[in-house]
């Protein structure tokens, strides 16, 4: 694959040297401005950091690298070559001392290389010419995917695009997620690398477009809906500390047990839920905290998002807030295929009971209190009273969406 990293301009070029490194795993990385020249940045050392180098004992020995990035027109000089390497030479501290450069090297100036470590073993001298960066960047699809999008293929964006994701909590950008959604069926998916596209809809207020729930088959379904509830904790501390905000992550797992719900067997959600921890290579029993860590809020808060949508046409129920009184279904249109999305209210509210109405939905009888209206009890991961709650959602959500889709015809 052509990178064409002759292309990139000299800054360009000493940036992607140093990202490069830097997703290699280098440590205490340091980016030198240089001198006058073709670039201010093409000058003296450009680059020094770390590497922990794993020797046959697996014992580690931590490498000092200095790094010479060379952007040129034309093949890299014997002269220049000569000229840094023997400068690196003087250092006792430097361990390796690498030339990147977006050209060649001649053959003459690498035999000279080779008879200078012959008299000189120390430092080390690496040399990265263009066809060696080329092959280095299929390696590295994070790096790659940074500076030539349009060179990698589908499966090595996708890769790329997770890797963002996990290491780094970048969403898909929308281009990407359209692209993506455009080529879903086209690729072969798993659970980590769908749900960063599901989460970034919600980032971005895509979910109603694009109906991730609907294109992917069950054992699809299962394995990000797992992905997403067994990395809650992960993605909530994390969100935390790099001050992000944690509604996306919480409403896209929210999303995906929402339609479990709809095309799984009750059984099988609770099941899933219940053992969610058994489906991973880490089967070791998890505290019973965990579990109400993770489901409680989930739950809570869709049943709170269906009392106030459910309500909003509802007889039994008034709602007392600045909501808007144009009645819809907007929440429930993302669970419904080819719909268009409408207001998604979030605003705080306060219920009004009227038991002596019929429901609307048919799911209590009159005097009888509804039961998406009650709190979710902390002892949720109680197989009985988790199946109970998951069926109540179960049955608003069927019942409304077969609303949604009829009024839309």
């Amino acid at each position: 694959m052509n990178y064409q990293i002759e292309n990139l301009r000299p800054d360009e070029f000493e940036k992607l040297a140093f990202y490069l490194l830097d997703d290699m795993g280098f440590k205490n990385l340091e980016w030198r401005k240089g001198g006058e020249g073709v670039s201010a940045t093409d000058g003296g050392r450009d680059l020094s950091g770390k590497y922990a180098k794993v020797e046959p004992d697996d014992s580690i020995v931590l490498e000092n690298w200095w790094v010479e990035v060379k952007h040129r027109s034309n093949t890299l000089k014997k002269s220049t070559v000569q000229s840094i390497i023997l400068n690196s030479a003087a250092r006792k501290d430097v361990d390796v001392f690498a030339v990147f450069t977006n050209n060649v090297i001649s053959n003459s100036t690498l035999d000279w290389i080779k008879e200078f470590q012959n008299t000189y073993p120390k430092p080390r001298v690496v040399v990265w010419q263009k066809h060696d960066l080329e092959r280095i960047l299929r390696k590295y699809p994070k790096t790659a995917s940074l500076f030539f999008l349009g060179s990698l293929t589908l499966p090595e964006q996708l890769e790329s695009i997770k890797q963002r994701f996990w290491n780094n909590l970048g969403y898909p950008t929308i281009s990407e997620v359209e692209l993506f959604w455009k080529n879903f069926s086209s690729l072969s998916w798993d659970g980590s690398e769908l749900l960063p596209f599901i989460l970034a809809d919600y980032a971005m207020d895509g979910i109603y477009h694009r109906k991730w729930g609907f294109v992917i088959d069950e054992e699809l379904l299962i394995k990000t809906l797992l992905v997403g509830l067994i990395n809650v904790p992960f993605l909530v501390v994390r969100s935390e500390q790099q001050g992000q905000d944690q509604r996306p992550f919480m409403r896209g797992v929210e999303y995906l047990l929402q339609i479990a719900l709809i095309r799984l067997d009750l059984n099988k959600v609770v099941d899933l839920l219940l053992n969610m921890y058994n489906y991973t290579e880490f089967s070791s029993p998890r505290p019973t905290e965990l579990y109400n860590f993770i489901l409680h809020p989930l739950i809570s808060n869709i049943y709170s998002n269906l009392i106030r949508n459910c309500s909003k046409d509802c007889e039994r129920y008034g709602i007392n807030s600045s909501i808007s009184d144009e009645l819809g279904y907007s929440y429930f249109h993302k669970f419904v295929r080819n719909d268009e999305k409408e207001n998604d209210d979030t605003e705080p509210f306060v219920l009004i009971s009227l038991d002596t109405y019929k429901c609307k939905l048919d799911l209590v009888p009159v005097e009888v209190h509804c039961p998406i209206s009650e709190d979710v009890p902390e002892n949720i991961i109680e197989k009985p009273v988790l199946t109970r709650f998951l069926g109540i959602i179960q049955n608003v959500l069927q019942k409304r969406i077969a609303i949604v889709a009829d009024s839309s015809k």
